[in-house]
């Protein structure tokens, strides 16, 4: 609370989920506890949003979680209310602002004229802090046509511009949009990027106009388990695993 600038006014009500159980050696173990606790997420704000304008709150979003639970985050919290997002500063171990200066860099955009009108599924890797591992994607969910997003210069301190995130935030929807229009219905998601950027992506994914998605999380050398979003006519979250 004490990050929030003083140009957010107005009463300040602490929302913490904690997913931090079923954590082993820094692996999380029971994605689906987390996920559970992340939908009461959902259900607290929409508790404190019920019968107020949503032009008149804003919300003030960070976090420190694995990729899918992130962008499950982002999609829970959408897009209808103002977001400030921060996120978490390693070297001075505070939460920060999006502040910093846009350097001008966006996403390089390959494979999307390469993906068949018709084509069913098809995998996304966005490279922002880490090239996305390639070859374990395809490992984890079979040859499929690949559509990359990835910033020329990729390091752990790329994102700490508002205005750059925005930015890339709608290349990702354009591409999303192309694939729906080609006739994709199914996206693997694998994503290498801040969790301000990944919150950022998931809520401002359309939960009704763009494919299914399911997003992974990367631990060591492959893809372990993922996260199918509510998205797409789909209810609830599902953690998905690899075939036994």
């Amino acid at each position: 609370m004490q990050a929030i600038p003083p140009a957010i006014e107005g009463q300040r009500v602490e929302i913490l989920v904690d997913m931090r159980q079923g954590v082993a050696d820094g692996f999380l173990v029971a994605p689906e506890t987390a996920i559970d606790r992340l939908l009461s997420l959902r259900t607290i704000l929409d508790q404190h949003e019920d019968g107020r304008d949503r032009a008149d709150m804003t919300h003030v979003a960070g976090g420190l979680a694995p990729v899918p639970l992130s962008f499950l985050g982002g999609v829970l919290l959408d897009d209808e209310a103002a977001i400030t997002f921060f996120d978490w500063h390693r070297d001075t171990r505070l939460w920060n602002e999006l502040n910093g200066a846009d350097d001008g860099e966006r996403f390089t955009v390959e494979g999307l004229d390469d993906v068949a009108a018709g084509s069913a599924e098809v995998i996304v890797t966005i490279s922002a802090s880490y090239r996305v591992d390639e070859p374990a994607a395809v490992e984890r969910v079979g040859t499929l046509p690949i559509v990359r997003l990835g910033l020329p210069t990729t390091n752990t301190g790329n994102h700490w511009s508002g205005d750059k995130q925005q930015a890339l935030a709608r290349q990702f929807l354009d591409a999303m949009g192309e694939l729906k229009s080609r006739g994709v219905r199914q996206v693997h998601l694998f994503f290498a990027g801040a969790n301000s950027l990944v919150l950022r992506f998931g809520s401002v994914y359309d939960k009704r106009n763009l494919p299914a998605l399911t997003v992974y999380q990367y631990e060591s050398t492959s893809f372990t388990w993922g996260v199918t979003m509510p998205v797409a006519g789909v209810a609830r979250p599902n953690v998905v695993y690899p075939p036994a």
